[in-house]
């Protein structure tokens, strides 16, 4: 019951943030339609159009960017009072930053799979047809990794201003390399070959692969890498959190 107290109170601060809220509703389709009409002309002559391009990439890059929001289940000026309240009640160490941590996974997921599903159901983007379901695990394992992201640079720096920045400064490089916003490959061998030991990239790839190719040969291996990333991430959040440093 305590935990399931934990996990409202952290939804009421998400669903009362406007960044969170815009990030969640109106800006992951926004972005799509927004790029893919900018970008139309450059897909005409393929059988990928630009809709469907940036209707994966964009999801994919802002599933990335969710490692933006869980600073502010962990560490906004409004939960601090809160969280006053709660270093000095009989609650775990554990169940804090674990209810944060999946209030925010939850919030962004559902949030997510509402989108896609109209984009999929509307035809406007293709997710593989039948293949559907195995994008948005990935989808889904890309999320996880991001909000556990978050949540270890926040345990690890203790402040939302500079932790914003330096996730902002890994998740754009990230995306970058990853070929979110233009095919790397005009970028020359070189951009294409460290793109290569991005992990977004991986799961981009991984994802386009299943859904022109139906061909799930980096699957399971993009899926072990991905939840041991995770799993290391949140270990780093295990020994690194103190809720009496966000007090």
């Amino acid at each position: 019951m305590r935990f399931l107290n934990l996990m409202k109170q952290d939804l009421r601060n998400l669903l009362t943030n406007p960044t969170a809220l815009l990030f969640c509703t109106i800006y992951p389709i926004f972005l799509v339609l927004l790029f893919g009409f900018l970008f139309s002309d450059l897909y005409k002559s393929g059988g990928v159009t630009s809709y469907d391009f940036y209707g994966v990439t964009m999801l994919f890059y802002l599933s990335t960017q969710a490692a933006t929001i869980t600073p502010i289940a962990f560490m906004e000026e409004r939960t601090k009072k809160a969280n006053m309240r709660i270093a000095y009640a009989p609650i775990s160490r554990v169940s804090i930053y674990l209810s944060k941590l999946i209030t925010t996974f939850l919030f962004i997921e559902i949030a997510f799979l509402v989108q896609i599903s109209i984009l999929n159901i509307t035809g406007l983007v293709n997710y593989g047809g039948e293949n559907f379901g195995a994008i948005v695990l990935l989808l889904t394992l890309l999320l996880a990794f991001s909000v556990s992201l978050g949540g270890a640079v926040c345990s690890a720096i203790k402040s939302e201003d500079l932790s914003n920045k330096i996730l902002g400064i890994i998740i754009n490089t990230l995306a970058i390399f990853s070929g979110v916003f233009f095919p790397i490959a005009e970028l020359g061998q070189l951009a294409e070959s460290i793109s290569n030991l991005s992990p977004v990239k991986m799961i981009i790839t991984t994802a386009f692969q299943i859904i022109y190719d139906s061909s799930f040969a980096e699957f399971a291996p993009t899926i072990i890498i991905t939840l041991i990333s995770t799993t290391v991430l949140i270990y780093i959040i295990h020994k690194k959190y103190k809720i009496e440093n966000y007090i």
